[in-house]
Order: C-alpha cells, then structure tokens, then sequence
C-alpha cells in the first residue's frame, strides 16, 4: 500500500492564504479518490490568526483525513513541533511495516514546517516531493528576508531540494 503524507503549513478552512490553499485541497481530495491513501498534517496557521479546529487527531474535511498541529509562531515560519513530532511517529510506524511504500509530499518551502518535514524523511531515507507554490523563484529569493534566506539557501536548502523530486505546477514555475 501507498500513503501519501501531505505537510501543508496552511490547510482549509486558511483561505486567508489564496491559491495555495485551494490547490493544495483540491490536490488531496481528488487524489483520495485513487486508491492511494492520503493523509495532511497541517498546522493551526491563518495569517496571524489560528484556526479554530480540533488539533492533534484526524479530522474528516472533505472526505479527507487532515491532522492540525498547534503552531508556536503566528508568523510565516508555521513552527510546530507538534507536527514535527507526529510526522516522525508516521515515518516510524510505516518503517516497521515493510509492505508499507511511504511517499512525504512537502508543499510550499519558506517555513520551518517544510523545510524540517523534508529533511526528516530525506534522514529515514524517505522520497520526497516537493511542490514550491512559485516560492522558489529570483523573486521570492530576493523579495523578503533576502540574507537569511541565502543563508539557509546554500546551507539547508539547496542540498536538500537536490535530493528531493519537484513538483511544479506551471511551466512558468518549472522554469524558474
């Protein structure tokens, strides 16, 4: 059996965050009517505001199985170790169970939660997709927290995005 795990800092009802969070939804519900399973981990996140949803259990939306993880910043770093932690127990419990094919779908990438999520799989030698959003682009390199992001950039991110498989959902944004 298949599972996708998907790691969104934002999930709906967050539509505070646009497009992001409509395409990633609508990713996850038609692809749970594959035969794949399908599972987000998402944090409270909207804007500066947390949502009002039941945290730390699977909740149905839409047919699908999202878990919300209290964030520890009202920023747009997303940090929680509360997901961070529940996605270890998932890669653990998948490991033990050989007939088990885990697959981390990592959407977005400027945030603590995306960041961390596909370095934790790429160490239990998970794959490890990755759909930017166009948060990968000469803009949103240069646009805001220009240093820290370079920083991070060549340290973290640029060897970690070499080993995981891009997702680009434009030809504008595979271009870039």
């Amino acid at each position: 059996m298949t599972t996708i795990r998907h790691i969104a800092p934002a999930y709906k009802p967050a539509y505070i965050y646009g497009g992001p969070t409509f395409s990633v939804s609508r990713l996850c519900e038609e692809l749970n009517k594959t035969t794949l399973s399908v599972i987000v981990l998402t944090t409270t996140a909207n804007g500066a505001a947390e949502l009002d949803v039941a945290t730390n259990k699977s909740i149905k939306l839409a047919n699908v199985d999202i878990h919300y993880c209290k964030r520890i910043t009202g920023d747009h770093s997303h940090f929680s170790p509360a997901l961070l932690r529940k996605l270890i127990t998932i890669i653990k419990k998948s490991k033990a169970s050989p007939e088990h094919h885990l697959i981390i779908h990592v959407h977005s990438w400027w945030n603590t939660v995306a960041i961390a999520a596909a370095l934790i799989a790429k160490c239990y030698g998970l794959p490890v997709v990755v759909s930017p959003r166009g948060v990968l682009t000469p803009y949103s390199m240069t646009n805001s927290s220009r240093i820290p992001k370079r920083i991070i950039h060549q340290l973290i991110s640029k060897p970690l995005l070499k080993r995981c498989h891009i997702h680009a959902t434009t030809a504008l944004e595979k271009e870039d």
